[in-house]
């Protein structure tokens, strides 16, 4: 059981953070700096602060924007999050779900689209998909792009 001396920053991404890491924060004088983002957006969006001094129990606490640099809006009937920032062509609809909560002026993630499987888009088993990792996440677009071409030249 660790306690460090001087509080330890540690930068959390692609998970939210429950009541159980206050509780971590406290007992190692720890400080959690979450974020939430996606390849699409090319920035954390969202970033949230867990210490010892936290109160939101709510373990899908996404946070809140940190700045006014991207325009969010949350769609009434499904929930999806769209992005835009100046700039951009058209904005990004994401693929979670979330909810803003004006009590407290956070974000709550409450989980992912569900999409219907194109079976001409589904990878062949023997396909290698390293290619198309970028850091931790597969880029669909570039997949998608592959196999496009891919059943194209087939069908040609």
């Amino acid at each position: 059981n660790v306690r460090y001396l001087y509080t330890v920053n540690m930068n959390m991404s692609g998970f939210t953070m429950g009541p159980e890491f206050i509780e971590m924060a406290e007992k190692h004088n720890i400080r959690f700096i979450q974020h939430y983002g996606s390849i699409d957006t090319a920035i954390p969006l969202m970033v949230r602060y867990v210490t010892c001094l936290s109160k939101e129990q709510r373990g899908n606490c996404l946070g809140h924007l940190p700045d006014f640099e991207y325009l969010v809006d949350v769609n009434r009937y499904d929930g999806r999050l769209t992005v835009m920032k100046p700039g951009w062509l058209e904005p990004k609809v994401m693929d979670d779900c979330v909810e803003y909560d004006d009590k407290t002026c956070k974000y709550y993630h409450n989980g992912r689209v569900d999409y219907v499987v194109d079976p001409d888009m589904v990878p062949p088993p023997d396909l290698d998909l390293t290619p198309f990792y970028q850091d931790t996440k597969i880029n669909m677009d570039q997949l998608r792009g592959f196999l496009i071409t891919k059943k194209s030249k087939e069908n040609a």
